[in-house]
């Protein structure tokens, strides 16, 4: 069974094969990567694995360049199109995951994280995608990325990215 990761560098940094191993993990995280960067870069080659699952995580480089909440959730809806069309006339459980939090981090500010998380959260239900909420369990009581989650205020370090590998091990 393999699974599918597509997203930025938060995605990229993910070492799965430290925190999940024996899990067969294709990783497409792309450092510095926009929704619409991995919309445009998107082919059947990410694809040729015949994943059972894929997993997108995206936007949050949307938020730093001011990109608008609708052209993200438009880019983020055309790149599950994408998927499934490659796909056909395989079904694989498609996951969109929350934007994860931002410890004082003024261009991606997390109210508006929140915010577009919902619209995500919407976008997966009119897909008929599951979605994962992640985001409320790397927050502080003043709805930040909790510091034991990060050493630079966005990218996770080990400790986050143990706790993301402990709440998907068992989707992948």
């Amino acid at each position: 069974m393999t699974s599918l990761f597509i997203g930025d560098s938060i995605t990229d940094g993910f070492p799965f094969s430290e925190l999940l191993p024996g899990k067969d993990i294709v990783n497409k995280g792309i450092s510095g990567a926009s929704s619409r960067d991995i919309l445009d870069r998107f082919d059947a080659g990410w694809v040729q694995d015949n994943p059972s699952q894929v997993f997108i995580c995206l936007g949050t480089n949307d938020l730093a360049r001011g990109v608008d909440d609708d052209s993200i959730t438009g880019n983020l809806s055309s790149l599950v199109s994408h998927t499934r069309e490659y796909l056909q006339p395989l079904v694989p459980s498609i996951y969109l995951i929350s934007l994860f939090p931002t410890l004082s981090n003024p261009s991606r500010p997390n109210d508006r994280i929140d915010r577009l998380n919902n619209r995500i959260h919407q976008l997966a239900l009119s897909h008929g995608e599951a979605y994962l909420h992640l985001n409320v369990f790397f927050k502080d009581d003043k709805n930040r990325l909790l510091s034991g989650f990060t050493d630079d205020g966005l990218h996770l370090n080990r400790e986050g990215y143990k706790l993301w590998a402990r709440l998907i091990e068992n989707l992948v």
